[in-house]
């Protein structure tokens, strides 16, 4: 229905969050590391070097993997509580559904009853005359 804030797919702050700062951190870590196993391949004499590379590697993935941890944990935190939510909201639609079904149903009723009464009343007054 319109108006249900689920149903906009409206990106909460946590998924901004994982999309500007988590994704550019994974593919910035796997770029690097892959540049690191290329130049490896490629140069011979970076194997001497290649220590240094994986401590740095280390730096770089040590304080990015606490921090992505942490925001993944609220992410995750924050899709299941939409999902729990989904069958409390569910039902309040169909409940929603329900009642306006049976609301249109008494005025159908209500008009044809009324409909048959004054039919009645117009075939009472044709037979007293």
């Amino acid at each position: 229905m319109i108006g249900d804030s689920k149903m906009n797919n409206k990106a909460s702050q946590n998924d901004k969050l994982v999309w500007v700062v988590g994704v550019p951190s994974i593919v910035a870590f796997v770029a690097f590391s892959c540049l690191i196993i290329w130049r490896g391949l490629q140069d011979p004499e970076l194997l001497d070097r290649l220590e240094e590379y994986g401590i740095l590697l280390g730096f770089i993935s040590g304080p990015a993997l606490m921090f992505m941890n942490s925001i993944l944990e609220l992410w995750k935190t924050e899709q299941k509580n939409e999902v729990d939510a989904i069958p409390i909201e569910t039902e309040a639609r169909l409940a929603r559904a329900k009642a306006q079904h049976e609301h249109e149903m008494a005025l159908a009723k209500a008009q044809h009853d009324h409909e048959m009464k004054v039919e009645l009343e117009k075939l009472k007054l044709e037979a007293a005359k």
